[in-house]
């Protein structure tokens, strides 16, 4: 009954508030425009120091060019193995049903390509975005061309299911577009930090004597937790066991060396030497060559982990013609859509690799841009 009382003294100031009293405290607050149309014709004017490329005739001049965009951005985004989530929703399950439909999904790729067209024409007044640290971080790539923005944006939606969902959700979409290459280095970070993370967890709680039951097979006396009340949280719901999360991190951070030709985006070295290499702020944990896995704490040796991790990671984002092609998403049928999940570095093999369709079409000419050059 007290906390009732409570919550009614705090929203009474609510109810008692009249249409009167809201328009009279608003009395003087004037308006700058006078309608929408006038809103937007002045942001389409703003300073927000983007020049773009100059020229750009890889720009699509006509529907067919399109078309080709909007097809391989449709088999990134149904792209279903070798993804790069930590633990991907059911959603994307290679073996089940897409979960949204198809005719949606292609709609958000054509919106995709006409909004990275419109990026490139007429800049970054064209899209709604007004937080300065944002824009600053999107000026970092305005010197992509529109071909460089898009095979980027692919191979963000290829191997991160999390930003497909963004895309049909409709969250920064604009932001995406704008900024794939940070995007694509946002996500990778965070799947190392997430499985760093889990890393440290299990290991503390190994060092602490906490088991599962599933995975108990130390004789120390220790205390026994309950398989799903005690798992180690690696961040958005995802959860996982002490054994799984040896499994998943160490095998797959603890070891991973980057090369700078993605074959796979992010490539897996069984070589002990390179352990130390990939580490981050948040966890430190080192694979031995026994297996073991440890922890260091030095800190001089963190601070030059990180930067190293941070050199390399940058070397393994560089998207050059060369480095693109192995990846060898083109725009036939999608046998990657329901193809078995096979070893995450093993992208480009023999059996895993399909033939490269022919190149986009020759981009010579730009369409005319009916909107406002920005400054």
């Amino acid at each position: 009954m007290r906390v009732a009382y409570h919550f009614y003294l705090l929203f009474l100031p609510l109810v008692i508030i009249s249409q009167h009293d809201i328009s009279s405290n608003n009395a003087d607050e004037k308006l700058m425009f006078e309608n929408n149309e006038a809103a937007e014709a002045a942001m389409q004017e703003r300073e927000t120091k983007w020049s773009g490329v100059k020229d750009d005739d890889t720009i699509p001049k006509n529907d067919e060019e399109r078309r080709y965009w909007v097809t391989r951005l449709l088999l990134a985004m149904k792209n279903r193995i070798n993804v790069m989530d930590r633990n991907p929703k059911k959603r994307w399950h290679p073996e089940r049903g897409f979960h949204y439909p198809a005719d949606q999904m292609e709609s958000v790729c054509w919106r995709a390509v006409d909004a990275a067209e419109h990026l490139h024409k007429c800049g970054l007044n064209s899209f709604p975005i007004y937080d300065q640290v944002v824009i600053g971080k999107i000026l970092c790539e305005q010197n992509l061309t529109f071909v460089q923005r898009m095979r980027a944006l692919i191979k963000l939606l290829y191997f991160f299911k999390s930003r497909c969902d963004a895309f049909m959700k409709g969250v920064g979409n604009e932001d995406t577009i704008a900024n794939p290459q940070y995007k694509l280095k946002q996500s990778v970070e965070n799947r190392l930090l997430n499985d760093a993370r889990a890393i440290e967890k299990a290991t503390n709680r190994e060092m602490r004597g906490i088991v599962t039951k599933k995975g108990r097979t130390n004789k120390t006396p220790a205390m026994v937790v309950e398989e799903g009340h005690e798992d180690v949280e690696v961040g958005d719901g995802d959860t996982e066991t002490d054994s799984n999360a040896q499994n998943s991190g160490a095998h797959l951070i603890a070891s991973r060396k980057r090369s700078p030709t993605p074959d796979n985006c992010m490539s897996l070295s069984s070589h002990a030497e390179d352990v130390d290499v990939h580490q981050s702020l948040r966890s430190y944990a080192t694979k031995s060559p026994e297996n073991a896995i440890q922890t260091t704490s030095d800190r001089d040796n963190i601070v030059a982990n990180d930067n190293a991790s941070e050199n390399s990671l940058n070397e393994s984002m560089m998207l050059s013609e060369d480095d693109w092609d192995p990846y060898a998403i083109d725009d036939v049928d999608n046998t990657h859509a329901t193809a078995p999940h096979p070893a995450l570095n093993n992208t480009t093999s023999v059996d895993n690799k399909r033939n490269v369709s022919p190149g986009a079409p020759d981009l010579v000419a730009k369409r005319p841009c009916n909107c406002t050059k920005q400054k």
